[in-house]
């Protein structure tokens, strides 16, 4: 039985990690049985990150490791029908959000200062007083530094914004009136655009990367589709 690791819900979320949502999307686009286990912690997994997996003896961490594993070991056809150049399209969005929007949304949620309210009582609020006066702090100094040293976290709010909306804008105009991503039919990638863009829609803390994601419709039905055919307790 694959067992995936993952956060507990939040904001509205099923999970606030697109990256945790990615692979579970992926496990049941491809009908595999899996259960899931959530931390609070993500030092607990093998890279410090969550999400990860368990499969028998074997773990693997990452999403996009799991995601190769999976469909190496299992042999899904997901991808069989997909040509080459769609290949690439495919990673190359796939990588635009988890390198590049990915990192506009970790600002809108841990350095905006409502929504850092918000985030830090969800993710802190259970400690003892003396902790919670000061690990929140030092989490959020960590992730300015971070932000700081790929790039983004050097550029002003709305600097970050423009860039956000590029990356949703050009990810709607890929899509048009298309099913998914690269066609009629659902691929891997899918997994992951699906991730990213419900997270954003779908989260209760309020962004201008949300407001940018509800203007374009087709990203609406787009997750509204990818989720009433994947999660249909939802």
């Amino acid at each position: 039985m694959i067992c995936l690791y993952k956060f507990h819900p939040a904001f509205g979320l099923r999970d606030p990690s697109p990256f945790c949502v990615k692979v579970e999307t992926f496990l049941r686009m491809v009908g595999a049985e899996y259960e899931t286990i959530s931390l609070s912690d993500p030092r607990k997994g093998p890279k410090g990150k969550l999400p990860f997996i368990t499969d028998g003896d074997k773990t693997i961490a990452d999403s996009t490791f799991i995601l190769k594993y999976l469909i190496e070991t299992y042999r899904y056809p997901i991808d069989a029908h997909l040509r080459a150049e769609q290949r690439a399209t495919g990673l190359a969005v796939t990588r635009m959000l988890e390198e590049h929007l990915y990192w506009a949304v970790v600002s809108e949620r841990w350095l905006d200062p409502v929504n850092w309210a918000k985030v830090s009582l969800q993710f802190f609020g259970g400690m003892p007083t003396v902790i919670r006066s000061i690990v929140p702090r030092i989490a959020q100094a960590s992730v300015k530094r971070t932000l700081h040293g790929q790039g983004l976290g050097r550029h002003r709010p709305s600097e970050i914004q423009t860039l956000a909306n590029d990356d949703i804008r050009a990810v709607s105009d890929l899509l048009g009136q298309q099913d998914f991503i690269l066609g009629d039919r659902h691929s891997s990638y899918d997994a992951s655009v699906y991730a990213f863009l419900s997270s954003i829609l779908y989260c209760t803390l309020d962004s201008p990367s949300r407001q940018t994601v509800l203007e374009h419709e087709n990203l609406g039905r787009y997750c509204d589709r990818v989720g009433q055919a994947f999660y249909p307790e939802a």
